[in-house]
């Protein structure tokens, strides 16, 4: 999802619930988002519920203590039958859980993605097109008055605003490492997690095989139960995603091993040491990288009505990710490769024969897109509008005027 269409989450969400909490990585930008779209709905962005008047209120940075003077004032509105909607940001996880199990059914929540590849590209459009990723040809000649897009940095440096603009690689890589930090030193006893649990440990061996089928009964130092919590703790806070096999929550996916992604890049580079654009490149990891960059990227552009898995057969035959969509029915299989000249394996071609996908295609880390064939090598960029095409075509696209405001 692109962040343009946040706010139109926002308009659905506050139509049918009275509070709608809009979660999100921390610095991921959701005071701007709640502050635009409070302007274009005519309200106002306050620090504290009792500052707010009218039929909506618009609350950012609500902390545990905030949460409970929202829930007072919404039980006080059942009693006197007021009908006032309230949009508010929640400083942290046990803030969020709080609000959403005294207050079950009533709260919509939202979570605000990172800057994605189309948000990335937008905002410096007016420079030049955009070249990269990994460069597997002579770039072109770039205008003397403009400095160039540069789509390495987006996948090195991932979604997080700050995680570009503040500064140099090292001074970046430490932001993240430290934002890292501060998220797991949180105290997330409520989810079944001691304190001094090694939630780190856990993280961190996700990253060292990002996009790995992960087995839960491998971490030695922790009790089962637990590394379940901490999973799903990092799953809530955004930091990871897990993808079913498929077919997605039915009875045999359930009973199979889930791969497990370190969802934002900057963040999972952070978590190998990885500083630069040359050491990306040349890093042993370099292909799951990849693999866990651009599956974010095309599960953001297929939306909420895609259901995201991947599919391995217990012979071997593989697809990196497919996406099914939930009104139509059609579905994408994808391959992941940072070699734009790399075949795939020969169980995808077993996996797709069987699936029969309405789209399939391979997403590659160069810059030349090659549609001819019975499988496209497509660029993440072109992989992302062919995506979004598809997405739109399934779901019904907005007003332009809505969808842009």
């Amino acid at each position: 999802m692109t962040r343009a269409g946040i706010a139109d989450l926002l308009d659905d969400a506050v139509a049918t619930r009275r509070i709608v909490a809009l979660a999100g990585l921390p610095r991921v930008g959701r005071t701007l988002a709640l502050r635009r779209w409070a302007t274009t709905n005519g309200g106002v962005v306050v620090s504290h519920v009792r500052d707010g008047t009218g039929g909506l209120i618009v609350v950012d940075h609500v902390d545990e203590a905030g949460t409970t003077d929202i829930i007072e004032r919404y039980r006080a509105d059942d009693v006197a039958e007021c009908d006032t909607r309230y949009v508010i940001a929640p400083t942290n996880l046990n803030a969020l859980h709080k609000l959403t199990s005294e207050l079950t059914g009533a709260v919509a929540t939202i979570t605000m993605p990172p800057v994605s590849l189309p948000d990335y590209i937008a905002e410096r459009m007016p420079e030049i097109a955009p070249s990269g990723p990994i460069d597997d040809m002579a770039a072109a000649p770039e205008p003397t008055n403009r400095s160039q897009i540069d789509l390495d940095e987006h996948w090195l440096r991932g979604g997080l605003p700050e995680s570009h603009d503040i500064g140099p690689p090292h001074t970046s890589l430490a932001w993240r490492r430290g934002l890292i930090e501060d998220m797991i030193r949180r105290d997330y006893g409520r989810f079944g997690i001691a304190p001094g649990a090694r939630i780190e440990d856990v993280l961190q061996t996700l990253a060292n095989q990002n996009g790995g089928e992960f087995n839960r009964t491998k971490i030695s130092w922790m009790k089962g139960q637990e590394v379940n919590s901490v999973l799903h703790v990092l799953d809530r806070l955004g930091l990871t995603r897990t993808l079913e096999n498929f077919p997605a929550r039915s009875s045999s996916s359930i009973g199979k091993m889930q791969k497990i992604y370190i969802r934002d890049s900057g963040l999972l580079h952070a978590l190998l040491g990885i500083e630069t654009v040359e050491q990306l490149r040349q890093h042993s990891s370099v292909g799951e990288c990849w693999e866990g960059y651009a599956i974010e990227e095309l599960i953001g552009a297929a939306g909420p009505g895609a259901t995201p898995q991947f599919f391995r057969s217990d012979d071997g035959n593989e697809i990196d990710l497919f996406l099914t969509f939930a009104r139509s029915g059609q579905s994408i299989a994808v391959e992941c490769k940072t070699n734009p000249d790399a075949d795939p394996r020969p169980g995808f071609w077993k996996a797709t024969d069987h699936l029969n996908p309405d789209d399939q295609f391979i997403v590659h880390a160069g810059t030349v897109s090659r549609t001819s064939g019975s499988l496209p090598r497509l660029p993440l960029t072109d992989a992302v509008q062919r995506v979004l095409a598809r997405a739109r075509a399934n779901h019904g696209e907005r007003s332009r005027t809505k969808a842009t405001r």
